[in-house]
This record gives C-alpha cells, structure tokens and sequence, in this order.
C-alpha cells in the first residue's frame, strides 16, 4: 500500500507516522503484506536497487510449523497463491520430502524425518515466494538506511541519498548482518563458525535428475563418515515453472567441510578458494572421497558453474535481550543463525 514519507522538521503526530521497515527480504515483506491488511501505515526501506540485485534468490525454503503462522499473516488473496511458489507444485500436492540423511563415503541411509500429510511441509522457492510477497507493496528500492535517530515519541531514518523518514516505529528486517542491530549493540559482533562453504546452482535433464529424485523427490543432505565433509542436493526448479528459460532442471548444491588441518590430508587449514576455478576444483577433490551417485554429479559440474561462497556465522541473543524505546530486531536480525552444515 502506498505510505508518503514524511519530513522530520515539523512531525505531526506519533498516532498518524507510519511504520518504518527496513528490508525488503522475506521478513519484511510479510511485515509488510500484513500492516497492509490492517490498514497500518507504513514505508519499506531496501538498500538493494532492484529485485532483480537481491543475494539470495536461488535458494529453497522449507515451511513446517512456520507455515500456518504466514497463511495467517497473509491476506486471503495472497494466501490462496502460495502454492505458486512451491518447488514442483504437483508433486508438492501429492509427496512430501522426508530429509533423508546419508553417509557420502558409503552411500547408506542413516536416518530421515517422520511422514507426514503431503501440504503439511513444503519446499518453496526463496525466489518465487519473494515475488508474491511483493504483490501490491511499494518498496522503496535503492534507499538504504545508514543511520537513525530516536526521539520520545518518534524515530527517524537517515538514508545514504541525504533524505530523511520519520517513523513511529522502525522494524529491522535487514538480515543477519544487520546495520540497525550493530549500531543498537556496536559490540555484538557476528560469531564466525569453523566451517567452510561454498554453494552453487546446476541444470540437470530428467535422467540425471532422477538418480536424487530416487533418494527424495526434493531435498537430501549427507555427510560422509571418512572426512566430515557435507553436501545437501535441493531442487530448485522444474523445467515448467514461469521464468525457468533453460527448459531444464535446476538443482542446488551445498558443499562444506570443518576448518581444521588436515583436511584431505592436507598439512595447512583447506579454506575457501579466492577464485572460482579454484572452488569448482576444491569441490571436485573432495567429491572424489564420495560413492555415487554424489560423486559422479560433483564430478559432472560444467567448467563455467559459477562457485559461491557461503559466509558461516551467528549471533545468539544474550538470555533476556529486548530492545528498548522504538525500534524492533525481526528474523535474522534479531537472531541470525547459520544453516546446519
């Protein structure tokens, strides 16, 4: 919904300001969507230009006991489309992933999630769900918070372009490297984890697709047993889903392994490559050390795969922690945490 911006110089009221939200990812934006059903006033401020510069769209999200929270949240209209941002949406509507676990050096299962009722746990697209979270909002693209000032009963945001938003509240959606959090708490600082991770996206035909399909139609994980490296394979996208122009199936591939000397029997820390090629042969050495079908797909990794890699860090909340006076840490703000690796 459209919310004016409001100079600073003359407030009016606390009661008509509206709610300043920073970022725009998944957080915010169902902040958003839901202010917008109550008729809350707000403005949402994204550092990033564009959708289209956003960092993490090519990852999948599991919803489990989250997901009957955003059905709430979100209007009924939007609600209803939720299917639209599942990864294989008709097989969505009739499986349901049980996260198998496998040892890569032997290739034996190990354990798996309990069934459950297909729609009761469900993979989705980070991308496509951003999208419909975005249905009807204006974002304030490119307009990056680099500072704020509170008052008694106001708060405002200072933007890196010289212009100012008052608000009567700010929540801060911006992610687990928060700017509002560290500037709250200038000595809460990110703790690093000693792991190293690299991630990046493949395109598989259905015969290749299918040698993971067989383990689980949406999602595995694996460690193996010999040297502690990690790999999960996600399904991504379906060659029918809107916007997938390569007609192909796009799988996703997460590699990791503990910081410590001799890894691969190397003398000194294996850390994360500075250059692509370099990563692409990284993953390529440790694979060796797995059986198929993990193997052989790290091993079929086209010369051009673009290689990622993956920040480990977190921030546990101190026992008791809350913000005070008028401004919110939300999600990864508030409580950034790693992915298990």
């Amino acid at each position: 919904m459209p919310a004016a911006e409001l100079s600073v110089k003359q407030p009016p009221s606390p009661a008509s300001l509206p709610v300043l939200i920073v970022g725009a990812g998944l957080s915010g934006l169902l902040l958003a969507q839901h202010l917008s059903a109550l008729s809350v006033p707000f403005v949402l401020l994204e550092r990033d230009a564009s959708p289209a510069a956003d960092r993490g769209a090519g990852w999948g999200l599991t919803l489990h006991w989250s997901l009957p929270a955003l059905r709430e949240l979100l209007p009924p209209a939007l609600a209803v489309r939720l299917p639209e941002t599942y990864v294989d949406r008709a097989l969505t509507l009739t499986k349901s992933s049980r996260f198998p676990f496998y040892d890569l050096a032997t290739g034996e299962r190990k354990g798996c999630s309990p069934a459950v009722e297909p729609g009761r746990v469900v993979r989705v697209s980070r991308r496509r769900l951003r999208d419909l979270l975005t249905t009807g909002l204006e974002v304030g693209w490119g307009r990056k918070v680099v500072r704020f000032a509170e008052e008694e009963d106001f708060v405002t945001a200072h933007l890196e372009d010289g212009g100012t938003v008052a608000g009567r509240l700010m929540v801060a959606c911006d992610g687990a490297h928060s700017l509002i959090r560290q500037a709250l708490l200038p000595h809460a600082k990110n703790h690093p984890i000693p792991v190293g991770a690299m991630g990046l996206q493949m395109e598989h035909d259905a015969e290749q697709v299918n040698r993971l399909r067989a383990l689980d139609p949406f999602f595995l994980h694996a460690t193996s047993s010999t040297n502690n490296s990690f790999a999960y394979f996600s399904l991504l996208e379906t060659p029918d889903d809107p916007g997938n122009e390569s007609g192909k199936y796009i799988v996703q591939l997460v590699v990791s392994w503990p910081l410590v000397e001799g890894f691969l029997g190397r003398s000194i820390v294996t850390t994360v490559p500075d250059t692509n090629k370099a990563r692409l042969a990284l993953i390529r050495d440790i694979a060796q050390t797995w059986v198929d079908p993990f193997r052989q797909i790290a091993l079929e990794l086209p010369e051009d795969t673009e290689v990622k890699p993956i920040l480990l860090d977190d921030w546990p909340p101190p026992r008791g922690f809350h913000t005070t006076g008028r401004i919110v840490l939300m999600g990864d703000a508030m409580h950034p945490m790693a992915m298990c690796k």
